[in-house]
């Protein structure tokens, strides 16, 4: 039995805009988790040296150790290929091919009362937090795919679990896709709009 098909992990994006005159446009979809976020859950759920873990991690496809690994950034992006849940960051088209940004998670959080955990990171009502076409006349395009990204790894000096930001002169931690939505309703976020872009996870 592959308990991976029995770990029910259910997810919702939300994004909400703030424009200058305090007007609001909000937006929201339930979202694919991946093969790789699935066992991500699985890691953290069973201690890695359990021997219940040791089981079920051959059915963990190409997995490294992702009990050390962290929920810790979210992506928007204009790449609007169909989610799948293969997705990873290896087959992610090429940077000359979409165009994204990220942003650190700046709250986390636990609603006890429905077992649900709240992932949300901020979008600035300013040019560099903003999705544009390139050239000197730079316009707002639309947000077609959001991503649930996790980091990995340890400060090597200090051992500690990362900040997030890799340490000068180091190779970046690589990023696992946790979850992955392809906008059914692309969505703008305008240069003086502020944006938050909030996941919801529910196990089970």
């Amino acid at each position: 039995m592959n308990i991976l098909n029995k770990i029910k992990v259910k997810g919702e994006v939300s994004l909400t805009a703030t424009d200058k005159d305090g007007n609001v446009r909000t937006y929201s979809q339930p979202n694919l988790v991946t093969t790789e976020g699935i066992g991500y859950f699985a890691s953290k759920i069973f201690d890695k040296e359990n021997t219940l873990y040791t089981s079920i991690g051959n059915a963990i496809p190409a997995q490294t150790d992702t009990v050390k690994y962290f929920i810790s950034e979210i992506e928007i992006g204009d790449d609007d290929t169909a989610a799948q849940v293969t997705d990873t960051m290896a087959n992610r088209p090429s940077t000359d091919d979409r165009i994204s940004l990220r942003k650190n998670i700046t709250i986390s959080a636990l609603e006890e009362t429905t077992g649900e955990f709240y992932f949300s990171a901020e979008f600035r009502a300013i040019q560099e937090d903003t999705l544009q076409s390139g050239g000197s006349n730079s316009i707002p395009i639309p947000i077609k795919e959001m991503l649930l990204l996790a980091k990995g790894g340890v400060d090597p000096i200090t051992g500690l679990a990362p900040t997030y930001n890799s340490p000068g002169g180091s190779l970046p931690d690589d990023r696992k896709i946790i979850c992955r939505t392809v906008l059914e309703q692309p969505f703008t976020k305008y240069f003086t709009d502020r944006i938050t872009a909030t996941w919801k996870i529910k196990i089970g």
